[in-house]
C-alpha cells in the first residue's frame, strides 16, 4: 500500500524477487525510469495498469520474468530505450503493435528486446509467415525456437508453399531464422525445414 505519487525512479525495484507475485496499484505518474524493474522476478504475473507517460527507459524491464504474460497498454511515447526489455521472458506472448516507438532513435535501442522470449518470437514468426507481412528479424533472435514449419505440410506435396512474404527464411541446423529481404517464396520441406528462393 505504498504511496508512490512522488516517486520518479523504480529501476530494479523487484530485481531478483523470484517469489514475488502480488497485485500492484502503484501511482507511477511521475516515474521516468523503470529499467530492470522486474528483472529476475520469475514468479511475477500480475496485470499492470501503470501510467508510463513520463517513462523514458524500459531497458531490461522484464528481463528473465519468466512467468509474466499480461497485456501491456503502456504509453511509450517518451521511451528512448527498450534494450533487452523481454530477454528470456519465456511466457510473454502479448501484442505491442500499438506502442509508440518514435523516440527510439536507433535500432540499437531495441537490441535483444525479445531475445530468448520464445513464446513471443514464435507468435511473431507465425504471423509473419501466415500473413506474408513484411518484417525483418536478426538471426540470433530465433536461435532457440523449436523446429517447426508453422503450418501443417501437405503430405502429397514435398514443396508446399507457405509464404510469399518479402522475407528470406533460412535454417541454421534445426532452427528457422529470418534475415534479409527477398521476393522468393518460402517452402516447407518434409524434414520440417523452411527454405526460400533468393
Amino acid at each position: 500500500t505504498f504511496d508512490t505519487s512522488k516517486v520518479t525512479d523504480m529501476r530494479v525495484m523487484f530485481h531478483g524477487a523470484s517469489a514475488f507475485n502480488q497485485p500492484l496499484t502503484f501511482n507511477t505518474s511521475k516515474v521516468t525510469d523503470m529499467s530492470g524493474m522486474f528483472h529476475g522476478a520469475r514468479a511475477f504475473n500480475q496485470p499492470l495498469t501503470f501510467d508510463t507517460s513520463k517513462v523514458t527507459t524500459m531497458r531490461s524491464m522484464f528481463n528473465d520474468a519468466r512467468a509474466f504474460n499480461q497485456p501491456l497498454t503502456f504509453d511509450t511515447s517518451k521511451v528512448t530505450t527498450m534494450f533487452g526489455m523481454f530477454v528470456s521472458a519465456t511466457s510473454f506472448n502479448q501484442s505491442i503493435n500499438d506502442w509508440d516507438t518514435s523516440m527510439l532513435i536507433t535500432g540499437t535501442d531495441m537490441n535483444g528486446m525479445f531475445q530468448g522470449a520464445t513464446a513471443h518470437q514464435l507468435a511473431e514468426q507465425t504471423h509473419l509467415i501466415e500473413t506474408g507481412a513484411e518484417g525483418k528479424f536478426d538471426t540470433d533472435e530465433f536461435r532457440k525456437l523449436p523446429t517447426t514449419c508453422l503450418v501443417k505440410p501437405d503430405p502429397d506435396d514435398a514443396e508446399e508453399f507457405i509464404s510469399r512474404s518479402p522475407v528470406k527464411l533460412i535454417t541454421q541446423g534445426d532452427i528457422i531464422s529470418m534475415e534479409s529481404y527477398t521476393l522468393g517464396p518460402a517452402r516447407c520441406l518434409p524434414c520440417k525445414h523452411v527454405v526460400a528462393s533468393i
